[in-house]
Order: structure tokens, then C-alpha cells, then sequence
């Protein structure tokens, strides 16, 4: 599965309005936010998703790089632990 299709199935299931912020911090070239969110539903069924997510800006304010990281490190499956990863993307805008 690719990861637009495994974000759009994952925001499918986070239960609306349980978004909480726990932390946000930066200055002119970076920036962190951590947060977690619930979901229901789905082959994990309800479940609570701590992260993490730091940008870094070039000069004139765009995104450099994006990382994203999630503290789950496995989920059940079928029965079957499954390991999840981060995800450490770098984008060009």
C-alpha cells in the first residue's frame, strides 16, 4: 500500500474532535508539534495514536524537510503483531 492510500484509510478512522495538541515549539527554522488522536473501527479496532511531527524551513519560509514519527511500534493485525514504522519524507516546494 502506498502512503496517500494507507493516510486516507487511517483518517478515515480517527474519531472527529479528539485531536489533542500536547506540544508545540519552533523559532524561524524549525518546528515541532506533538499530538495524538483516536480512532475506531478498522482491523486495530479504537486505539490511541501519539506523534510527533518536525519541519525545517529554508529562508524565505518553505518546507525543507517534513518527518513525521508515530509511537506505536507494532499493531495487531489478524491476529499477528505488525511492526509500524516512521516515516521520514523530504519534499520539494
Amino acid at each position: 500500500m502506498d502512503g496517500p492510500t494507507g493516510l486516507t484509510q487511517f483518517a478515515r478512522q480517527v474519531v472527529p474532535g479528539s485531536l489533542r495538541v500536547i506540544a508545540a515549539m519552533g523559532d524561524d527554522r524549525n518546528a515541532l508539534i506533538m499530538y495524538q488522536v483516536d480512532t475506531e473501527g478498522g482491523p486495530t479496532g479504537s486505539k490511541r495514536f501519539p506523534s510527533a511531527e518536525t519541519w525545517l524551513l529554508d529562508d524565505s519560509g518553505k518546507i525543507l524537510v517534513e518527518r513525521a514519527g508515530r509511537d506505536n511500534p507494532s499493531v495487531e493485525v489478524a491476529g499477528k503483531l505488525v511492526p509500524t514504522a516512521s516515516v521520514d519524507g523530504r519534499l520539494n516546494r
